[in-house]
């Protein structure tokens, strides 16, 4: 069986990446004993883990030009992951608890709430209270946040 991202057998796994100055590789060094120490498997940097830390410097232009990339390349693995993991429960019909309506220029009231297994969702109803739990079949994810509807 293979092990999911971020996990080595049943160590979680973490990934130290370098930019700048020797003083940054000795910081990277001392990070990678300590999560080691804390039972941690350290990959190489550019490994799919579980946790992942971009050791900057930005003393000169360029160190900080690449941070920026990498931090942009780390936040769009992050959304997609995200998005896949939320469309494995379209589809599913989950209780839901939800919280206090919410009016968009006095457009048709928009309720969002939390399912049982945490996910934020919307749904658009002029039949629900605040605090209420009702079940939803979830439609679809818009952003980071699935939509859904009432169940009769």
């Amino acid at each position: 069986m293979t092990a999911a991202p971020g996990r080595t057998g049943r160590a979680p796994c973490v990934a130290i990446e370098t930019q700048g100055c020797k003083l940054n590789l000795a910081d990277a060094e001392q990070l990678a004993q300590a999560f080691a120490a804390a039972g941690f498997a350290v990959a190489p940097a550019g490994q799919p883990t579980g946790v992942y830390i971009l050791n900057t410097c930005t003393v000169t232009h360029v160190a900080y030009g690449v941070k920026q990339q990498r931090l942009q390349a780390a936040l769009d693995v992050a959304a997609g992951l995200q998005a896949a993991h939320l469309t494995r429960f379209v589809g599913d019909c989950r209780p839901v608890v939800w919280g206090a309506v919410e009016r968009e220029g006095g457009g048709a009231p928009r309720w969002p709430g939390f399912t049982d297994n945490y996910l934020r969702v919307t749904t658009v109803s002029e039949r629900l209270r605040g605090g209420e739990i009702a079940m939803a079949r979830l439609l679809a994810v818009e952003g980071a946040t699935p939509t859904g509807e009432l169940m009769s």
